[in-house]
């Protein structure tokens, strides 16, 4: 490991992209950016601009908290009744700095909202698996065994599993689908949205599905009707839009989403993924 000559010597001292570590051997540092995790090096040139502009953009309640933790003196006590000064070491500012403008400044909600970030050229959507799902336990309940799933029983959830079991039923009889899986919240696969009363949640979209065609699709099944469905769908259309952008380069898979109602399945009885695909477009064309 190498130091740059203009690395501070105190920890609390502001440390400038280009002063950071660098590899000791000269034939290593051609390929500087493998060598740091991928998203951090477009992350840490960001942040730097945005903390030289004084937090452009952050919310008036982060901006507060960054004033205060970074800002303001703070004094404590010491055994011996003396007080001294209280700092956070640059790194943990920049931490803090970097979580803020994430969410705040360039709206990352989801693991897949960072891709846009990877300097590397090594992350990409299909790395997240549901194959990585650790193995859980569910409550005693009716499931559909499947062996289209990596889960080799689909339980519905509570008070919904007539219409998940049935459309569980549905992709493990239709020749299109490939392979699917119930989103269990096990999963971890959840997505951020505003609420039609403006305060910020999270929901868990009912199934991943893989086509025949290699289209990977997020469907979302409901019995009835929410007030926040809306808003809802408009972000899981934004998420599938980002997701598929972010794999352009890579020949990872197309995302897209498809909403399912319990009465329009039940009446239009579809024979294929297809056939459901053409079906069922409410939502395709909302506003995001």
């Amino acid at each position: 490991m190498a130091l740059h000559p203009k690395f501070p010597p105190s920890p609390y001292d502001v440390l400038e992209p280009e002063h950071r570590w660098f590899p000791a051997a000269e034939e290593l540092r051609t390929s500087y950016d493998k060598l740091l995790p991928p998203l951090v090096a477009n992350i840490r040139l960001e942040i730097k601009a945005w903390r030289d502009a004084d937090y452009t953009g952050a919310s008036a309640t982060s901006r507060s908290l960054l004033a205060w933790w970074f800002d303001t003196e703070h004094l404590i006590d010491l055994i011996d009744g003396t007080q001294t000064r209280f700092r956070y070491y640059f790194a943990q500012r920049e931490a803090v700095e970097t979580v803020i403008w994430l969410h705040d400044v360039r709206g990352a909600r989801d693991k897949h909202d960072l891709m846009r970030f990877d300097a590397s050229g090594q992350v990409s959507s299909s790395m997240f698996r549901l194959r990585d799902t650790r193995p859980f336990r569910t409550g005693s309940r009716g499931f559909v065994q499947a062996k289209k799933s990596v889960f080799n029983r689909i339980v519905g959830e509570v008070n919904a599993d007539t219409l998940e079991l049935a459309f569980a039923v549905f992709l493990e009889s239709v020749p299109d689908v490939q392979a699917f899986g119930k989103n269990y919240l096990a999963v971890g696969f959840r997505i951020e949205y505003v609420r039609a009363n403006g305060e910020l949640s999270t929901y868990t979209p009912d199934f991943i599905v893989r086509t025949t065609d290699g289209v990977v699709w997020i469907v979302e099944t409901k019995g009835r009707e929410e007030l926040d469905l809306p808003q809802k769908m408009a972000r899981l259309r934004q998420w599938c839009e980002d997701a598929s952008a972010s794999g352009d380069s890579e020949g990872a898979p197309e995302y897209r989403f498809v909403y399912v109602d319990q009465a329009g399945f039940e009446q239009h009885q579809p024979k294929s993924f297809a056939a459901l695909e053409a079906s069922f477009v409410e939502y395709q064309e909302i506003a995001s």
